[in-house]
């Protein structure tokens, strides 16, 4: 994989990656790198599969479990996204507004408004003035008008 990066040959190094995750399980700085190569080629499912084996390994990074939970929000899994998010936010992420937020649209996506207003917000009392927050907040205030 490393030769492969080196040659700039990014697809061979994610394929030996990959095998050498199906091999040793426990291999975390290889996952990271399939990971972020992953995510530089725009491979949803290498990216997938590379943040599941992190989660696996290290179900204490924050980061991973946000990914996953984006990524479930692609795919209309409102419940992983949910999950994942709400994981990601009890780990304490970097970006705490951010975490709420994402777990905001989740508890949207998902029907369930309240939650989806208590988590935006949280948000809110973190940073009054973030757009993304009041933004979803009209919207999910305007969902419950009759």
């Amino acid at each position: 994989a490393e030769i492969a990066v080196r040659q700039g040959d990014r697809e061979r190094a994610m394929r030996e990656l990959e095998m050498l995750l199906g091999y040793d399980h426990t291999a975390i700085e290889s996952a990271r790198q399939l990971a972020a190569l992953a995510e530089e080629a725009g491979d949803s499912a290498r990216m997938r599969l590379a943040y599941e084996r992190i989660v696996g390994i290290d179900p204490f990074d924050a980061t991973p479990h946000g990914v996953l939970g984006r990524q479930a929000l692609e795919r209309g899994d409102y419940d992983v996204a949910t999950r994942e998010f709400g994981v990601a936010l009890a780990i304490g992420p970097v970006d705490l507004v951010a975490a709420h937020i994402d777990l905001a649209e989740s508890y949207r996506l998902a029907g369930q408004p309240e939650e989806a207003k208590r988590e935006v917000l949280a948000a809110l009392e973190l940073a009054p003035t973030y757009e993304r927050a009041q933004e979803l907040l009209l919207t999910i205030v305007e969902s419950q008008q009759p």
